[in-house]
């Protein structure tokens, strides 16, 4: 057994040991992630060697070098002095753009660099000597633009035999401008200055910057990489060119400054990113367009413009506007315009205008606007209009306006206004409205008040006619109604019972009717009703059917109760194998005749009086 007090020495030997490998392992991983051209080093030479001094780079860095010995012969010496700069920076200085490096895995290859330089590298730093990454590196004139990396380098192709203005901008520095010429050096290190800015603005750009990175952990698809590609956020320069043609966005005639420049004309072979279109748009797929675009667009699948646009637009999938749309919209699904919206929309199933509405809408299902509306709309299901609305709809199956609306609703089967309503409802089935100015013209029709006409089987309004009846007329029968709609113009359902001293059982009759009450007074009114009842016996079915017109009048005791009489005329249309109605017999028949070998019909005048409930 080895007892540790014996062997001090030794035992810190062998902790030290440990520790040396650990910080050598340690140091060794840390470098192997860090591209070689990108790994710092301090070197300081005099007179030296150029093969020695990368030799001692090597020894530095962890890396090899790979050249010809004839490149870099043993007479050639160097005289340099870096601290803490990458090994691209001292190659750079030691042969002044003279050769060119790239690595591979952990070798550095140099070669002869050509004559003429078509090439431009080097670093975006701060201030302080920080190497800043993501800035924006551009030439407009040339339209070749770069894109600094994790370590703030850039590298940019560009052709040389003239002077060239080098352009950098990145967000929350000022932005910067160098002019070089043609026999400039390939390295060129730009120094930016950061703003001073102390705005919500700039803590929003650290907060959006700091969620960036997170996502970029993640994947590497994120909108940062995408639409908000780092020359849109960091270059606000406007740039113009009258024809740019692309593959696919950032791939083109304006390269990475696609999402920076206004064209007159945009062709895109799959899809194009532009900032602004004046003229016309051609897109195999998709048109993306940060700012405005005018006249034309046309696109396989989807055109977006984050601006206005103005013209003609056709997708065979959807169209997306982000501010004002006017002119034309053809899509083969949907229009989705999130400002205002002049214009005429044909969709395949369905055209959202989230702001207000003026033209024509047509669409396959239905028309959906959230903002105010002047508008015709043809959908083939239903429109839904969510503001006023000013507006002819016509729907195969409903239409919907949830706040005020002027004008005509048309629907296969429903129509729904739940505030006021001006204009005219017409529906296959049902029409249901707030306080409506105008009329309904459905098999049911609701309304809270109406001072038109309702007209349809029922018509039920709150604050309109309602009538609860018990009657009693010339035959001996005892009816109870309902009327209900308005003055002008009401419904009418009833029923009625008589005792058959014939048969020695009870006969019963139902019927429907239509009537108009206009006031006479302010307790007296006229009633002027045609109804028609069919009598039902008990053990024989046939057609028995009484048609009548009444004119009284209806006097009101108290505002919910009144007394009501008038005089009727009679039209009996019967199959003679029916019964005959009790107490007819005996009643003068102004008319009497015998249509055929079934049907008979006959009239007479007669009477009705009751009391009225509500």
């Amino acid at each position: 057994m080895i007892e540790y007090k014996k062997y001090p020495v030794y035992i810190s030997l062998l902790v030290g040991l440990c520790l040396c490998f650990n910080v050598s392992g340690f140091n060794a991983t840390q470098k192997s992630w860090i591209p070689p051209l990108e790994r710092k080093v301090v070197v300081d030479f005099t007179d030296a060697k150029a093969v020695d001094v990368l030799m001692n780079i090597e020894q530095l860095a962890g890396c090899r070098f790979s050249f010809n010995s004839s490149l870099i012969p043993d007479s050639h010496v160097v005289t340099i002095k870096a601290v803490n700069k990458t090994i691209r920076e001292v190659l750079d200085k030691m042969f002044k753009g003279k050769l060119m490096y790239k690595s591979k895995n952990e070798y550095i290859i140099l070669t002869k660099a050509p004559q003429q330089q078509k090439v431009i590298t080097g670093y975006v730093e701060n201030s302080k000597g920080e190497k800043v990454s993501g800035a924006s590196v551009y030439d407009n004139t040339t339209m070749a633009s770069a894109t600094t990396d994790e370590f703030g380098y850039y590298e940019m192709k560009i052709r040389r035999e003239t002077p060239v203005q080098l352009h950098v901008s990145k967000t929350t520095y000022t932005d910067t401008t160098v002019s070089l010429q043609p026999s400039s050096t390939t390295l060129q290190n730009i120094v930016i200055v950061e703003e001073k800015d102390t705005t919500i603005r700039h803590a929003l750009h650290t907060m959006r910057d700091s969620v960036v990175s997170v996502l970029n952990d993640v994947s590497e698809w994120t909108i940062e990489k995408w639409v908000n590609h780092p020359n849109v956020e960091n270059i606000h320069d406007s740039m113009y060119r009258d024809f740019q043609f692309s593959f696919v966005p950032f791939i083109g005639t304006n390269g990475r400054l696609s999402g920076n420049v206004s064209n007159g004309w945009s062709l895109n072979l799959i899809g194009g990113y532009n900032r602004s279109v004046r003229y016309g748009e051609f897109g195999g797929v998709f048109n993306m367009n940060r700012e405005d675009v005018r006249y034309f667009q046309f696109a396989g699948f989807t055109n977006i413009v984050g601006g206005n646009f103005e013209g003609v637009q056709f997708a065979g999938f959807n169209n997306i506007n982000l501010k004002k749309t006017k002119g034309f919209q053809f899509s083969g699904f949907n229009n989705l315009n999130i400002g205002e919206t002049e214009a005429v929309q044909f969709a395949g199933f369905a055209n959202t205008n989230l702001q207000n509405t003026t033209g024509v809408q047509f669409a396959g299902f239905g028309n959906v606007n959230l903002g105010e509306v002047e508008a015709v709309q043809f959908g083939g299901f239903a429109n839904v209009n969510c503001k006023k609305a000013n507006a002819v709809s016509i729907a195969g199956f409903a239409n919907c306006a949830l706040d005020t609306m002027k004008g005509v609703q048309v629907a296969g089967a429903f129509n729904i206004a739940l505030k006021e309503f001006h204009g005219v409802q017409i529906s296959g089935l049902v029409n249901i409205a707030g306080k409506v100015k105008g009329s309904q013209i459905g098999v049911f029709n609701f309304a809270d008040s109406l001072t038109g006409v309702p007209i349809g089987l029922l018509s039920f309004v709150n604050r309109g006619y309602h009538k609860l009846e018990l009657s009693y007329d010339e035959l001996g029968y005892g009816g109870l109604a309902l009327r209900t709609g308005v003055r002008q113009f009401y419904n009418i359902i009833g029923a009625g019972v008589q005792q058959n001293t014939l048969r020695d059982s009870v006969q019963w009759c139902f019927g429907y009717g239509i009537g108009t009450a206009p006031k006479l007074s302010e307790r007296l009114s006229m009633n002027i009703d045609l109804t028609s009842k069919q009598f039902v016996f008990a053990n024989v079915d046939h057609l028995n059917l009484l048609a009548r017109m009444t004119v009284g009048l209806d006097f009101h005791i108290t505002p919910h109760l009144s007394l009501f009489g008038g005089v009727n005329v009679n039209s009996r249309f019967f199959d003679e194998a029916a019964d005959p109605i009790p107490g007819q017999e005996s009643i003068h028949h102004f008319y009497e005749e015998r249509l055929d070998n079934t049907y008979s019909m006959d009239a007479w005048l007669g009477w009705t009086a009751g009391i009225r409930l509500f």
